[in-house]
């Protein structure tokens, strides 16, 4: 049995997604999970007539819930900017807490996919990144465009155990 930890900006067990689908399975294979994320939901375009319905209030708040034979630990949202550029504070004192095994991060152009790689070296945990950034995302904006060749993918070349990619 592994401890397995899913670092991700939001999740919503309410709607599925990949991120929620592998946790899911990763616990009914009988390893322990424990999903971190932040205290909010995806900022879903027109949030309150399209997923509040289901999700209810965007904030969520801190804490820890299990859910489907696995824990969310739900970290305050320093800051966000845009739908994946998220802040988690606390999250190297969590991380440390936990010692995983394992720890998947979802999203490679995320600040924790960075922030992650210092605790990979103290912890000695394997280290996996899953993206599905798609190229038009990537150009929106002078900003945008800023932010991803200042970006250090190559840190992350350097640290990663694995990579999988869902697109382009």
């Amino acid at each position: 049995m592994m401890k397995i930890v899913h670092l991700v900006c939001y999740i919503e067990p309410e709607l599925g997604y990949q991120d929620y689908f592998l946790a899911k399975e990763h616990a009914k294979s009988g390893h322990e999970v424990i999903v971190v994320a932040s205290d909010r939901h995806y900022p879903f375009p027109d949030y309150y007539s399209t997923v509040y319905p289901i999700l209810g209030n965007r904030m969520i708040g801190t804490g820890q819930w299990q859910c489907d034979g696995f824990k969310i630990i739900r970290l305050k949202t320093f800051f966000e900017i845009g739908s994946t550029k998220i802040w988690l504070r606390g999250l190297h004192t969590t991380i440390l807490n936990l010692k995983p095994d394992v720890v998947i991060c979802h999203g490679m152009t995320t600040f924790n996919a960075l922030r992650i790689i210092s605790l990979k070296k103290k912890l000695g945990f394997r280290l996996v990144y899953d993206d599905h950034t798609l190229f038009c995302v990537v150009k929106k904006g002078i900003l945008g465009a800023l932010y991803y060749r200042l970006f250090d993918f190559k840190r992350i070349l350097r640290h990663a155990d694995t990579i999988i990619v869902f697109s382009d």
